[in-house]
């Protein structure tokens, strides 16, 4: 049977970890590749920063840090704004101004911090601690209230994150944001791009759908179409079924088409299901059917168990059938178990009848077990019989080991005992190793 391909959301890692954090409501720290565990990397930093020089001043900045390291925020501000105030004209006083306000904003005092980092940048334009500073304003923005334009930056990351807190403060400004970026001619980022579109997925609201399914029908690039097709699927709103299946109808791209598909089968309302039994039961590309099937399988519904055996008997195409005894093993319910054990035991083809029971081996239950070991008995197939074979050498259960035993003893085959012995040899069990030792003699 062919690998079945499923089309995936290829999202870069930053924009994962970025909406991976925004899901659990934690804030991601921009600048210099710094993520939310980046404290060591700043920490890092200064004691560069201060390694030269031996001057009053620096020996108070070393104060500083060594109080920033013991994490003492509140000495740690006091002895910066102490180092600001009597030397205000240092060459390291926009680095203090910077620690000052880091150590603020460890205290939660985000408006002071705002403030340090405003001064810090209006007094020393130049100074080298100006992107930090302003990455810092980006991190504390859903704090300060203060959105800041990722138009003004030039940091892909920075720019995600800004924007994320433009979502956070004032949606419809962010989905502006977002409409100009993917324009055609624009020079942002496939990251940035797909991270805008995620975001007025999760921000956007109610008025984002209308915005999602421009970019799903419009957006050149199919992978962008994707990730509104899957934003939209959360909305799980009925409106949207026959928007999406308008969309699968006219989709040309067969990585869009599994989204879509992903998307109906993530949708908890019967249109969409019915949409998603349509696309497995018939169509040209058997990919899509497979594809089709495989979602019907992951939603853990035992009501769609008489629709794949339906399927499957229908069907003459052997990828279709095994990606419907694949489906029906996902199926937890016994009705699924069901439908595997008649087909392992009756049907037709011997190869239908292998994967069958190589599907019925995902169930992990001794009422499972022991139909497999009689369907062993059953079977006339000495390549399904040996299929069945290889299942019980990878067994741990006490019969498997004994099953094995009995056919290398006593099966009538001379090729299923001589199997049997192989696949004792490979479990390693001792009671095993025992007993071809006593074949031997």
């Amino acid at each position: 049977m062919k690998t079945m391909r499923h089309s995936t959301l290829r999202t870069s890692a930053f924009t994962l970890s970025l909406l991976a954090l925004t899901a659990a409501g934690l804030l991601f720290l921009p600048g210099r590749g710094r993520t939310a565990g980046g404290d060591d990397n700043d920490l890092a930093r200064l004691n560069r920063f201060v390694q030269s020089g031996d001057s009053p001043s620096m020996q108070v900045f070393r104060q500083g840090r060594d109080l920033i390291e013991r994490e003492e925020w509140a000495a740690a501000a006091a002895k910066f704004q102490g180092y600001v105030a009597q030397y205000p004209k240092s060459k390291e006083a926009d680095a203090a101004l910077y620690w000052l306000a880091y150590a603020q904003k460890k205290q939660r005092k985000f408006q002071d911090a705002q403030q340090t980092l405003e001064r810090l940048v209006k007094e020393f334009p130049r100074s080298t601690w100006a992107d930090d500073a302003h990455a810092m304003e980006v991190e504390m923005g859903p704090q300060t209230g203060k959105s800041v334009d990722p138009a003004g930056l030039v940091d892909d990351e920075m720019k995600m994150v800004a924007l994320q807190s433009l979502f956070q403060s004032d949606p419809a400004r962010g989905a502006a944001y977002v409409s100009e970026i993917l324009k055609p001619g624009s020079k942002a980022s496939r990251e940035l791009k797909e991270a805008g579109v995620n975001f007025l997925g999760i921000y956007g609201g109610p008025a984002a759908a209308s915005a999602l399914l421009d970019i799903a029908r419009t957006q050149p690039d199919a992978e962008l179409r994707a990730v509104a097709v899957f934003r939209l699927s959360q909305t799980n709103d009925e409106n949207i079924v026959d928007k999406l299946s308008e969309l699968y109808a006219s989709e040309r791209d067969r990585d869009v088409k599994g989204q879509l598909l992903r998307a109906f089968s993530q949708m908890n309302n019967p249109r969409a299901r019915a949409k998603l039994l349509e696309a497995a039961r018939a169509g040209d590309d058997v990919e899509l059917r497979q594809t089709a099937i495989h979602w019907l399988g992951q939603r853990a519904d035992d009501g769609v168990v008489d629709e794949l055996l339906s399927i499957y008997r229908a069907d003459r195409n052997e990828d279709v059938r095994g990606s419907v005894l694949h489906a029906l093993s996902q199926i937890n319910a016994p009705r699924a178990r069901a439908a595997l054990l008649e087909i392992a035991r009756g049907d037709a083809d011997a190869d239908m009848r292998a994967q069958a029971i190589h599907a019925l081996t995902q169930f992990d239950d001794a009422a499972t077990f022991e139909e497999i070991i009689k369907l062993y008995d059953s079977e006339r197939d000495e390549d399904v019989k040996g299929g069945i074979l290889h299942f019980l050498s990878d067994s741990k259960q006490e019969r498997a080991l004994l099953k094995l035993m009995d056919v290398a003893r006593n099966d009538p085959s001379r090729e299923m005992r001589k199997l049997a012995i192989h696949w004792l040899g490979q479990t390693r069990d001792p009671r095993a190793l025992k007993f071809l030792q006593d074949l031997l003699r």
